[in-house]
């Protein structure tokens, strides 16, 4: 063994020593005891702003994310605030928290009392989604994504905008003031229509006279209605229906009007059962 001349201690053969320090005499170190820790220390790469830190652990020793004999954490440190940066981490733990499912990678805060996001990925392949209560340590799962891609919300899902994969212009808008649903294939559905639930039924009388107070018009989308601007549409106008059915028109939560036109048809069909009677009298005469 020697010291040369760069201050620098080699040997020829193994170095052995019960515990190695490091050059502060801090507690991080190596030892190799056969009672003490294999490995635990921490290298911190300084920037400007924030210190990047990462620690390995093989003694469950302050392990922030676990109980278990192996952790590796990389976290950027917020200046005053050790260790409460965002970061990344692996560990092999014994904890039950996930229900065995280890060894796990995590992404997150290193501090859970701050109340921050915190994400695991379990050794499935599925990603549980954190959050924490400022001042607690008991996470909550908000969302999961599981290995097989759907995505479970514990709570309720929030966006504007809902497209669909190919990001194109079928979707649900619930936009402030929006409340539509577009869809580019076929809405198969079916209404309940039989008589066994429907009581005091009575026919539609001079249902002609209704279908002629109604219009039937052609018309552009104006920017209040959600939809593409200047496309052009054909349709009814909800205020004239209202008159006359206003059973089948409602009055949204944003004031407008709307007409479910599938209501219609029973009007319809009283109206031409009526014209047809008026041709068969013309036919006679």
């Amino acid at each position: 063994m020697w010291l040369d001349t760069s201050g620098n201690l080699a040997t020829v053969g193994s170095m052995r020593s019960p515990i190695f320090y490091d050059y502060d005499d801090t507690s991080y170190y190596l030892n190799p005891n056969s009672s003490g820790s294999l490995l635990r220390g921490r290298i911190n790469v300084r920037g400007e702003h924030y210190t990047t830190s990462i620690r390995l652990f093989l003694d469950g020793s302050d392990n922030a994310a676990g109980t278990g004999p192996v952790n590796l954490q990389a976290w950027c440190s917020e200046p005053g605030n050790t260790w409460d940066g965002a970061g990344f981490g692996y560990n092999v733990d014994n904890n039950t928290n996930e229900s065995g499912n280890v060894p796990a990678y995590y992404f997150g805060r290193h501090n859970p009392s701050l109340g921050q996001a915190y994400m695991r990925m379990l050794n499935n392949g599925t990603w549980l989604f954190y959050n924490t209560a400022s001042g607690s340590n008991t996470r909550y799962t908000t969302m999961e994504l599981s290995n097989t891609g759907n995505l479970i919300a514990n709570n309720s899902a929030r966006a504007p905008i809902f497209y669909d994969s190919n990001d194109t212009n079928y979707y649900a808008d619930l936009t402030s003031g929006a409340d539509s649903i577009r869809a580019a294939g076929d809405i198969v559905a079916y209404y309940s229509s039989d008589r066994r639930l429907k009581d005091n039924i009575i026919k539609i009388d001079s249902a002609l006279d209704k279908i002629n107070a109604i219009g039937g018009y052609t018309f552009e989308w104006n920017e209040e209605s959600h939809k593409e601007t200047g496309s052009k549409d054909v349709g009814v106008i909800a205020q004239e229906v209202e008159e006359i059915f206003p059973e089948i028109v409602q009055t949204r939560s944003n004031g407008y009007k709307a007409v479910n036109y599938e209501k219609l048809v029973p009007l319809l069909i009283e109206a031409i059962k009526e014209l047809s009677e008026k041709v068969k009298i013309l036919e006679n005469k």
